[in-house]
């Protein structure tokens, strides 16, 4: 049985393809990353954030309206930092700041 022939020049051929290829690809444009998103009025936005999950309008969001947004019980505990069981706007901001990169383009109040 005879094994096929390769003509001598194809293994190097091949093999100076591949080099090329990882060259071109190495080098090729990347496309642009996306921007963050920045908030025009981030406070406003924050404003609609907390009246929607403010359910009984106490200025302050408990647990159990957290809850209904959210799926993530653990997550309510580390939000609240003073351990009132209820986040106030303060701490609704960094929450959201510590999130979203486009509230980082915005100045702390």
């Amino acid at each position: 049985m005879s094994r096929p022939r390769v003509a001598f020049w194809v293994v190097p051929a091949l093999l100076i393809a591949l080099g090329a290829a990882t060259f071109l690809l190495e080098r090729a444009p990347q496309p642009p990353a996306a921007p963050a998103r920045h908030h025009p009025d981030g406070q406003q936005v924050l404003a609609q954030l907390a009246a929607r999950l403010d359910r009984d309008g106490d200025g302050r969001i408990s647990a159990e309206e957290y809850e209904r947004y959210s799926n993530h019980r653990h997550a309510f505990s580390s939000l609240d930092l003073d351990g009132d069981s209820a986040l106030d706007p303060g701490e609704l901001e960094r929450a959201v700041r510590s999130e979203d990169p486009g509230y980082a383009n915005e100045r702390p109040r």
